[in-house]
Formats: C-alpha cells, structure tokens, sequence
C-alpha cells in the first residue's frame, strides 16, 4: 500500500525519492513500518487462527464422543428401565411410589386389582383418587408413619371388590429422595391356600380318629336299631305293655341324642375358617376334641381333667377346636396301645398371672427327642415316623394360636412326659351363644289350631316333610316339596305365621327362596326358620351369618321344634 501510495507521489513530484520534503519521506516510512507490522500482525493472526481451527476440531471430536457416549448411557438407561418396568408389571406385586404431598409419581399393578384405574391414569393422582377407600384408610397412616419415623412400615390391606374380598401385605419404605416406595403383595391366594391346608390337617386330624368315632356312632345306633325292631314288633301284637313301650322309646330317644351330640361335636371341626371371632369358653371346646378322641383315649391312657374358673376368650371355636384335637391326638399316638392303665394324658385349666386362660395338655410319653424340641412348631419336624405324621399339624397349631394373639409352648413334665401349654387373652366378653336355640328360647305351651296359624314347610325331603307335619300336628300346616313350589304357594297366599324352609335344596334352594320373597313380599321375609343339616358351602356360611331369622339345626326333637315355631310366632 505505501509502494502505491509512493509512486503516487512520486510521479506528481518527480522520481527522486530524495527530493521529497522530509515530512513526507517520514510519513511514508511511518506507513511503511505499519504496514510491515500489519503484515507481521497478520501472519501471528492468520498462525492464531490456524491452531485455533485445530483446537476447535479436536474439541469438536472430543465432543461429538461425549454426546456418542451419552446418547449410548440414554439408550441404556431407556432399555434398563424398560426392563425394570417388565420386570415390576410381571411380579406379583403392586408398586406404589408417592411423594410427601400424598401424589402417586410411579405405580405399576401386576393383576389391576389395587387400583381403582388404569396405572398410567393413576400417576399424578392423589392416593385417595387412585386405589379404593379401605385400602387408602388403611394405607394412608402408614405413609404417613414411614415418612415421619423415615423407617420402614408394615401393614395389612383388605376390600372388597364384587363378593371377591382381596388381601394384601404392604411393606413401606423411604427413598433417598424423601419419596415412599410402597411394595404392595397380594396374599389373599396364600392365605386361602394356608386355610384349605388347615381344613385338610383338620380333617386328617378326625380322619385319624374315624374309626373311633364310628364306632361312638355304632353303639347308640346299635341299640336304637334293636329298640325300634322291638317297638315294631310289639305294635303288631295283640297287646302292648306300656311301661316297656316307654322304656324303649326313651332309651332310643337317648341314643339318638347321643350321636347328634356326635355329629354337634364333628361339625365343629369340620366348618371352614370364616372370619367371625366370638367369645367362646376354652373348657367347651376341649371337651368336644376329646368327645372326638374319647375311643383311642381309652386304649391307651387313663382320661383325667382338672378344670378350674378361666375366662372366656376370643376367637372361633372350629379353630381353637382343631389346636385342642391335634394336641390331643398327639398326646394319644406317644403312648403303647393296650397299655392304658399304666398312662395318663392329664388336661388342665386355670387362670395364671397375667390373667389369660391356660389349657395345658400332658402325657407320659417319651417325651420330644432333645434335638427337636425347640425346632417343634416349625412346619414338617416330627417326631412321628414317617407314615403317621407329616410334621405340619404343630405349625398349624402355632399359627392358630399366634393369631389368636395367645402363645403356645411345650415343656418337660416330670418324671416322664411331655406337656403343651396354650395362653390365650380374656375377650372380656360373655360367652356368644348362638341364636336363636331351643336352649335358651322361653318355654311356652302348645295351643290348639285356630284359624291364622298356619305352618308353611318347604322341604324337598318328603320324610323330614312328613314327621315335621306329625310333630306339628295341632297346627294347620302345608307343605311344598321343592323351593320352587314354595315360591309359588307364597306368591298365592301369604296366610302363614311361620315358614320352616330347609337351606339346602337342589334347583332352587332355601336362600333362593328367602331372597326372592324378599324382593317380591319383603313383609314375609321376617316369619322364615331356616332348617339346616349344616351350612357347607361359603354361600350358605354367609347367608346365615347376614341374616337376623333363626334356624333350626338337624337333627332335632319334638320339643324344640314347637318350642321355636312357636316363639317365632309370637306366642310365647
């Protein structure tokens, strides 16, 4: 630029450089000097730009090797939660994660039942909006528990969806984020299992001892086979002696007695676990399980009892019944046959300390192998030989009566022997009677017919039918043959104070008929006694739970079944 500048110049002023005025030889050098350090400036910027250009594309490389990198970390942390959520909606559990403000921010529901929505729908939901109210009553406080304490929470769920009622396990936990992840198990299958085991250990129970209680029915029915052949035969003669007569008909009265006390004594072992506790005394209930077990009783040990005052306890007398039988017949199996005067199995009751009722059962046995005894209540340990014991009957036991809130235990007895003790809490309660029974229901007379008294018998057993009709026979009674007739005849006619309707019965049965009446004549509902030979199936079990008319249990006398007919009516 100054080279232009200065030839420029110099062809306006002539060609000698030298004769240029000063100033001007300055400035041009001036120019000259800037534009050689501008070329020098140059060349530092363009070397500059030059290793910056370098340096940007090594930092570009670096760069696109770090997002590669983390393109790869976001792909695998999108596949691993894919896989956790696989793996959480294939387990059999529900999950729950909920924020400190009670929001759902993760759910996964295996089999749909926990919540009351799909479980996209529920995330972002509030917990009372997204699972069923008993379930959030329950839950709720132990989320709050856990959130408090920063501990982990247990705690048990139930509802009912339709006649399903669910159960759960919820185990509650804090994230490091402050979160509660709750960890939601559904057991209702466990425990339904765990319950058809019990009933299936009950009934070996009794099975052990069917023999035994064949042959305390077989006696009564023995006699009370001859007596009615005698009966039949004096009928025919030409004359009867009455005095002997009598004697018969009481002592077959008696035997039939007898074998309903039987029956009364194994329907309460056999009736399945429903969840309606009572108040029941201890005393009762063992004597029933040696009613059962009174005939190996007597082939091996002497029978003594020493029962004091115990207060009553809660809980279910199928239960409990079963822990006395198993304890029993464990008792039984320790001791020789045929050696009964030698041994003892010794019950005993009282009161201790802490003011729980305490049933012990002792022997003389041999005693439980030292190795075993404290592993005794774990499942499938015995000290029975293999084809007398599997080994579950004491865990049962142990699980009835932990549930129970009591405790059991086993020690040494001396000098030889083995003893179990149950503790179980008082209910603080008077014993449950059931209602309403011949045993409590006010005497009252029999009157003779008149008109507005009138019997109704729906029974598809014409025999029952018949000897209902001749034990009520100052009564005008009418009878329908099946469930459906009794439908019928009440639609036509609602004349009758009481209707003796039996439970179970092909096609249509008693709660058929109950219900329909309800709905058609809700007025008559109230006059039916349900005649039952015992509720087994769970619809019946419930039925007769839900609904305030009493019932008649087979079989039963003369004496009860005018007794309640006529209570019911309002005549006593």
């Amino acid at each position: 630029m100054h080279r232009l500048l200065l030839s420029q110049v110099q062809r306006h002023l002539g060609d000698d450089e030298d004769s240029l005025p000063p100033p001007l030889r300055k400035l041009l050098a001036e120019i000259e000097a800037t534009y050689e350090q501008a070329d020098l400036d140059r060349e530092h910027l363009e070397h500059s730009l030059e290793l910056t250009s370098k340096e940007l594309i090594t930092r570009n490389r670096e760069l696109q090797a770090e997002v590669d990198a983390l393109a790869k970390a976001e792909h695998a942390l999108r596949v691993g939660e894919d896989r956790t959520r696989a793996i959480l909606a294939a387990l059999p559990d529900a999950l729950l994660v909920i924020s400190e403000d009670g929001v759902i921010l993760e759910a996964e529901d295996f089999d749909s039942t926990l919540l009351t929505m799909p479980v996209g729908q529920a995330r972002g939901r509030p917990l009372d909006e997204a699972v069923p109210p008993q379930v959030f009553h329950t839950l709720a406080p132990a989320v709050d528990a856990a959130a408090r304490s920063g501990g982990a929470q247990l705690c048990e769920l139930s509802f009912n969806r339709g006649r399903d009622r669910r159960r759960y396990e919820a185990r509650l936990t804090i994230a490091t984020s402050g979160d509660v992840v709750v960890l939601v198990r559904d057991q209702t299958e466990r425990l339904h299992m765990a319950e058809r085991l019990r009933v299936a250990d009950r009934m070996a129970s009794v099975g052990t001892l069917a023999a035994g209680v064949a042959h305390e029915l077989n006696n009564p029915l023995a006699y009370v086979l001859g007596n009615l052949e005698l009966m039949r035969q004096q009928l025919g003669a030409t004359w009867v002696e009455p005095t002997q007569l009598k004697i018969l008909v009481d002592e077959t009265l008696d035997g039939a007695r007898r074998m309903r006390t039987i029956i009364g004594d194994l329907r309460t072992f056999s009736q399945p676990h429903t969840e309606a506790v009572e108040s029941i005394d201890p005393r009762a209930v063992m004597d029933s399980a040696l009613k059962i077990a009174g005939t190996e009783i007597r082939h091996r040990a002497i029978l003594a009892k020493d029962y004091t005052e115990i207060p009553a306890v809660r809980g279910e007398a199928s239960k409990l019944g079963q822990v006395f039988l198993n304890l029993v017949i464990n008792a039984v199996q320790a001791l020789p046959e045929g050696e009964a005067p030698q041994h003892e199995i010794l019950i005993r009751t009282y009161t201790d300390e802490e003011g729980q009722a305490v049933t012990e059962v002792s022997d003389t046995g041999p005693g439980i192998p030292l190795h075993l005894e404290s592993r005794i209540f774990e499942p499938f340990v015995t000290s029975k030989p293999r084809d007398v014991g599997t080994g579950l009957g004491l865990s049962i036991c142990h699980n009835i009566i932990t549930s129970l809130g009591g405790r059991i235990s086993v020690h040494r007895r001396a000098p030889r022997g083995t003893t179990f003790r149950v503790c179980l809490p008082p209910s603080g309660l008077p014993i449950t009677r059931k209602r309403p029974t011949a045993d409590y229901l006010p005497a009252v007379r029999d009157l003779p017919p008149a008109p507005g008294r009138r019997v109704l018998i729906i029974d598809d057993d014409a025999l029952v039918a018949s000897a209902l009709c001749r034990l009520l026979a100052h009564r005008n009674v009418e009878v329908a043959d099946s469930g459906r007739r009794g439908i019928e005849i009440l639609r036509e006619n609602d004349a009758f104070e009481v209707i003796l309707c039996d439970l179970m019965m092909p096609e249509v049965s008693g709660m058929d008929v109950y219900e329909t009446v309800l709905e058609e004549r809700p007025e008559l509902a109230r006059r039916f006694v349900f005649m039952t030979g015992g509720a087994f199936t769970a619809r019946a079990r419930n039925f007769l739970d839900s609904v305030p008319n009493p019932r008649l249990e087979k079989p039963f006398d003369g004496k009860t079944l005018r007794q309640i007919v006529s209570h019911h009516a309002g005549e006593g």
